[in-house]
């Protein structure tokens, strides 16, 4: 029988000890986000091969390299993820930077679906958000309320462009925290009866300018309030396409959002996307926990620009 093969006869602590020497790796292992895969270093597989000899010993070994072994994550470089025909969306093939678009065109859709229903944002709803979110939340609402003195709610341009000026001094930059307070705001207002009728004028494109028009068709408006993704999310292909098919112009979308986030006319069809390293290391651990596993020792290099702002990958 298997069981009574030598290395069975010598106390388990040392076999512990031989088990360790065999899975150790000098340089750890490093995360290949093409193939979602962890190898050694420069790309070689990792052999585990002893595993495979007896049961036994695979149950002695499960999880060991993992625990051992250091794990080096660097950001996830996306164009032609999956070289496959459903990645591609109007020549656009990077999955990184169509959802960095799709956020900064949802983020415009809720802000203007937020002015639109403004009414349903009592002072117990502002409260609300400043208990959930702290610092950020009492910073969203301070500003939330700026803007409402900013003019009458019926001058919709003035008012949403002086909550984008009193939201940030970078206006190339809206942190997720505000994202996360928008949400908020949205998910408490929509309690109102008014909400909908009131949000849903956001989509109606004779109600605003071509300035601000809603690029989503009227459809998308639960689909649009619904996504709130983490910070450090990596969506799939088909979770990107049920956003993209609600567009009312693809074409431009691609090409830039509303100004490109508040600034000057950000291209994301050009150049290399890549998620952050937090949040592919993320989604290899909440796939390793699903199985009983767990990594020990992580190194996260943030080594390429990467989207969805993640410094707050790391925060929540």
């Amino acid at each position: 029988m298997q069981i009574k093969s030598p290395i069975f006869c010598i106390p388990r602590e040392l076999r512990d000890h031989i088990y360790t020497y065999y899975v150790y790796e000098e340089d750890g292992y490093f995360h290949d986000f093409a193939s979602g895969k962890l190898t050694r270093s420069h790309q070689q597989p990792i052999d585990l091969g002893l595993t495979f000899t007896c049961k036994p010993i695979a149950k002695e070994l499960r999880g060991l390299a993992l625990r051992i072994n250091q794990i080096t994550f660097t950001t996830g470089r996306s164009e032609d993820d999956d070289n496959t025909p459903h990645d591609e969306y109007r020549g656009f093939r990077s999955r990184a930077g169509r959802y960095e678009s799709l956020l900064a065109l949802t983020r415009v859709a809720k802000m203007q679906m937020l002015m639109h229903a403004s009414e349903c944002i009592t002072p117990a709803v502002l409260r609300q958000i400043e208990e959930r979110h702290a610092e950020d939340g009492s910073f969203f609402t301070d500003h939330f309320r700026a803007t409402c003195e900013y003019g009458p709610i019926g001058s919709f341009e003035d008012s949403l462009e002086g909550f984008v000026g009193y939201m940030t001094k970078d206006a190339s930059e809206v942190p997720p925290s505000f994202r996360s307070a928008l949400d908020t705001a949205l998910t408490l207002a929509s309690a109102d009866p008014r909400f909908t009728s009131l949000a849903r004028k956001a989509f109606d494109k004779d109600l605003n300018s071509p300035k601000w028009r809603t690029i989503f068709r009227s459809k998308a408006f639960d689909l649009v309030l619904k996504w709130q993704p983490a910070p450090w999310h990596i969506p799939s292909s088909n979770e990107l396409s049920m956003l993209e098919a609600l567009l009312s112009d693809p074409d431009e979308a691609i090409h830039h959002s509303y100004r490109g986030e508040w600034g000057a006319q950000t291209d994301y069809s050009v150049g290399v996307w890549y998620f952050s390293a937090t949040a592919v290391a993320i989604e290899l651990l909440k796939r390793l926990s699903t199985r009983g596993l767990r990594a020990c020792n992580i190194v996260i290099q943030e080594d390429r620009k990467a989207v969805a702002h993640p410094a707050y990958h790391a925060r929540d």
